[in-house]
């Protein structure tokens, strides 16, 4: 986004300028940004199966069906067993959903696109569809650690405090995980929080806050 001007009624595009400031310790901060992360943890990423069992609101189905089932508290150690996956996987099956990948769609549009120019697939396009149809399902292997993980999510959302969920969460929460590493590492701990040399800082430091 770029700042507008206006003169003569008319509006003119200028360009932003950070600054870069320098705190005691060497940190660079720079405006709008304010200062980078020792560490990063690496954000999961969102499969597409995941993705369209979020969208047709498959994981708050199962839950909702998994509590009203429910004859006791959930317990805090509770976790997303090979059993209760394989429910879900039923539970999807039984569904109307209709996972369509990107090599679905991709698988259509050659389609189509022999049609159109008059080739002949000698029927390797069902054989493709078979296989691309059996590799879909396997997904659910493939993609089963970030989606038990959803479908816990989703089941303590319904059965539990949010405290209660947050405390169980943490412990298998990227950030967190990452955040202890360094707890345990004191070398690396102790080294983070060396005191500046505040003479070379401060004349290397220009400006400084």
């Amino acid at each position: 986004m770029q700042p507008l001007l206006f003169r003569g009624g008319q509006a003119h595009c200028f360009p932003l300028v950070f600054q870069e400031f320098r705190t005691l310790h060497g940190r660079s901060v720079k405006d709008g940004g304010g200062i980078d992360v020792d560490f990063v943890a690496p954000a999961s990423q969102l499969g597409e199966l995941e993705a369209s069992l979020m969208e047709k609101g498959l994981f708050f189905y199962f839950a909702n069906d998994y509590a009203a089932k429910l004859h006791s508290p959930l317990p805090n150690n509770f976790e997303v067993t090979n059993t209760i996956y394989k429910d879900f996987v039923k539970f999807v099956d039984e569904s109307d959903f209709e996972y369509r990948s990107r090599v679905d769609l991709g698988l259509e549009s050659l389609e189509k696109y022999l049609k159109e120019e008059g080739y002949s697939d000698g029927g390797h396009m069902d054989q493709l569809r078979d296989t691309i149809s059996a590799e879909m399902k396997l997904d659910f292997v493939r993609h089963g650690t970030e989606i038990r993980r959803r479908l816990e999510h989703a089941i303590r959302s319904r059965t539990q405090a949010e405290s209660v969920r947050l405390v169980a969460e943490a412990k298998t929460d990227a950030q967190v995980l990452k955040a202890v590493e360094l707890l345990k590492n004191n070398n690396l701990y102790t080294q983070l929080l060396q005191p500046a040399d505040l003479d070379s800082k401060v004349a290397s430091a220009d400006p400084q806050i």
